[in-house]
């Protein structure tokens, strides 16, 4: 449950980094709002569209891989995020990677935390859903903060790694 509340924690916070350093990406690569918010409609509709395939991918294949390869897809599509230097790679690391590995997550951890918790599946999902609310809180503060003192790339290379350090836990723990 530790691991998944760290992924879970890593799902949030890496939907909230983006709004939270978007002035700094906006001045840096001279783009404008609405190409901004394009990058975050892309991204929510890839997340929205890969939702469903993740519970598919995850009736079929083992939870703990489906689980592992959403936060690698995740990390990778996050700290590659922080090289982006326009709108199209800002649309494919920031829309289409990262989309992709926060949507596969979701439906394969929640059904690998009931299995897991048969007799205290209620508060297991609880405790997993706690992250939710500290990823939304903490993140974006942290994400401000880094990015003001040092660059919004940096938010997005410490949150990827992390996704990628809890991808390899997860891959060898759970």
């Amino acid at each position: 449950l530790v691991i998944m509340w760290a992924a879970y924690f890593l799902k949030q916070g890496a939907w909230q980094i983006y709004g939270a350093v978007l002035p700094l990406i906006k001045g840096d690569l001279n783009l404008s709002d609405v190409r901004l918010g394009l990058v975050a409609t892309l991204f929510t509709f890839v997340l929205a569209v890969c939702a469903p395939l993740g519970g598919v991918l995850g009736d079929f294949f083992s939870k703990k891989w489906i689980v592992t390869l959403a936060l690698l897809i995740f990390g990778i599509g996050t700290f590659l995020t922080g090289l982006s230097g326009s709108l199209m790679t800002l649309v494919v690391f920031r829309a289409i990677v990262t989309g992709v590995g926060l949507g596969l997550y979701y439906p394969a951890a929640n059904t690998l935390i009931g299995q897991y918790h048969s007799e205290t599946r209620g508060q297991a999902m609880s405790v997993h859903q706690t992250s939710v609310y500290a990823g939304i809180l903490a993140s974006s503060w942290f994400a401000g903060r880094i990015g003001e003192q040092h660059g919004w790339r940096l938010t997005f290379w410490l949150f990827g790694g992390a996704g990628l350090l809890v991808a390899i836990t997860a891959a060898l723990r759970l």
